[in-house]
């Protein structure tokens, strides 16, 4: 009988787990699913109301030109989305996995990129003017024109490749 009790005490524990790790509001994902033009439309009609997406599986999905400003995907999924030409101005996407993402040309002012993986992205041109990418991997991500003016990039692990190899090397033995 304990053992029962003790059983169903870790089944409900772990449920809400799961409930916490994707939170997000069903309805918010239907209206993303329905495509990007209903999307923005719906966005400008709600006036940017709090949008939860947080714990999104959305990987190889392309959105562009979205209107993503203050929508929350922290802890989400999206390996492989290309979401280039976007508005995601204080978006939190922390904790989340962005390995591959495409944000060519996005802004991502005030971002959230905390502990978030964004190797491999392709972030050329994109504005992430006081973005926060505190502990946030970029090993591999393409940076050509990417503003980071006052973006926080304290804790950033920077790993040694060729992309961050010096042109000219000042040691010349």
């Amino acid at each position: 009988m304990k053992r029962t009790a003790a059983w169903m005490l870790v089944a409900s524990a772990s449920l809400s787990l799961v409930s916490l790790l994707s939170a997000y509001d069903g309805a918010h994902l239907d209206n993303l699913k329905r495509g990007v033009e209903y999307w923005n439309t719906w966005r400008k009609h709600t006036r940017f109301a709090n949008t939860d997406l947080s714990g999104a599986v959305l990987t190889n999905i392309a959105l562009w030109r979205i209107e993503m400003a203050y929508t929350d995907l922290s802890r989400s999924i999206l390996r492989g989305a290309d979401i280039r030409f976007s508005n995601l101005t204080e978006i939190k996407l922390n904790d989340s996995d962005m390995s591959g993402i495409v944000l060519n040309g996005s802004i991502l002012l005030y971002a959230d990129l905390r502990r978030s993986n964004m190797s491999q992205s392709r972030l050329v041109e994109a504005n992430l003017q006081r973005a926060d990418l505190q502990q946030t991997s970029l090993a591999g991500a393409k940076l050509t024109n990417t503003d980071l003016r006052l973006a926080n990039i304290s804790s950033l692990p920077i790993s040694p490749t060729r992309s961050f190899r010096p042109a000219i090397s000042a040691d010349r033995t």
